[in-house]
């Protein structure tokens, strides 16, 4: 188990660092921003089905924050193939990432 934590901490760095150097011009390709979306998915999938001894509560909110991560992983996916009209990059996408921040800032463990 805590060896899954610091996985998924490290994967989130990673994450945060590929969309850094893709939006400052760093990593150009369209690739980019699918291995991005891929990777954000199958974090949403491993936290859905991350176990372990915890309270009730800790379970339900992984399964909270794992519906979040889903449904932006796809979201963005769909955003960044252009499909889905320009709200989906300018609204949906930042109102689901400033929901998730609050779900990790409660986080119980």
């Amino acid at each position: 188990e805590p060896v899954q934590h610091k996985l998924f901490e490290s994967l989130a760095i990673v994450l945060g660092f590929i969309e850094l150097f893709r939006r400052t011009g760093t990593l150009k390709s369209k690739a980019w921003a699918q291995i991005l979306n891929v990777l954000i998915l199958g974090g949403g999938i491993a936290l859905l089905f991350h176990s372990g001894p915890h309270n009730p509560i800790i379970h339900i909110q992984h399964r909270w924050m794992s519906v979040v991560v889903l449904t932006l992983a796809l979201t963005k996916a769909v955003s960044d193939l252009g499909w889905g009209g320009r709200w989906l990059r300018v609204y949906a996408v930042p109102v689901l990432l400033l929901t998730l921040g609050p779900q990790f800032a409660l986080y119980v463990e």
